[in-house]
């Protein structure tokens, strides 16, 4: 399922016309058609605008291998939003820029070993260009990351984490719906356990003073 498919899908969803989805998304009408037929492409922040609105993930707006919606995705767990298209940029500069590190490469070795074009690829790191969607799905396949981590949207993920995330998108709605509860019940666990360590303790009305 490509791109416009699934915006159009999940507008629908909502029972939201073109002209309310442009005014959602601080756009056009037009721009919505084209977006939905495939003629345009959207930029960052409006991917990232589209992603929080919904619920989804970057990633499962973009991937055509990615079928699974990724609504593990609470309000809170989006630490961060962009209001100004030059963050953006500088943080998916300084994403790509981290994750070519933990590859042990240069960004040189990057420019020329990335399958997108290597001028592009260098404009990325001066926090010039503007990827397309294709150009995030390679970036993000080359550097075995999500692309919503190459758009600041989540924090980065280690290996015991990837391996648990790959598991989970893998269950049925059932199974996810278990999984999320228990996660909840022994998140409120921790919670409780915290805040009753770091309570002082209650004077029990006793003293030790001598008579």
């Amino acid at each position: 399922m490509d791109f416009g498919i699934k915006l159009k899908e999940l507008r629908t969803q909502k029972n939201l016309t073109q002209l309310q989805m442009a005014k959602i998304l601080d756009t056009s009408k037009s721009n919505i058609s084209k977006y939905e037929t495939g003629s345009v492409e959207p930029n960052m922040e409006t991917l990232v605008k589209i992603s929080r609105y919904f619920d989804v993930s970057i990633d499962y707006l973009l991937n055509p291998n990615n079928s699974i919606s990724h609504k593990f995705m609470e309000k809170n767990f989006f630490f961060f939003f962009f209001d100004e298209e030059s963050l953006l940029r500088s943080t998916f500069a300084n994403r790509i820029k981290s994750a070519i590190a933990d590859m042990g490469l240069s960004e040189d070795d990057f420019i020329n070993l990335v399958p997108i074009e290597a001028e592009r690829a260098a404009s990325f790191l001066e926090c010039k260009g503007e990827p397309t969607a294709n150009d995030l799905i390679e970036l993000s396949q080359f550097l075995d990351t999500s692309i919503d981590y190459l758009l600041g949207q989540i924090p980065k993920l280690n290996k015991e984490e990837k391996k648990l995330l790959n598991s989970f998108v893998k269950l049925d709605t059932d199974r996810k719906d278990i999984i999320i509860g228990k996660t909840k019940e022994l998140l409120l666990q921790q919670e409780t356990s915290f805040v009753a360590a770091n309570e002082p303790l209650k004077k029990t009305g006793t003293t030790n003073s001598a008579k």
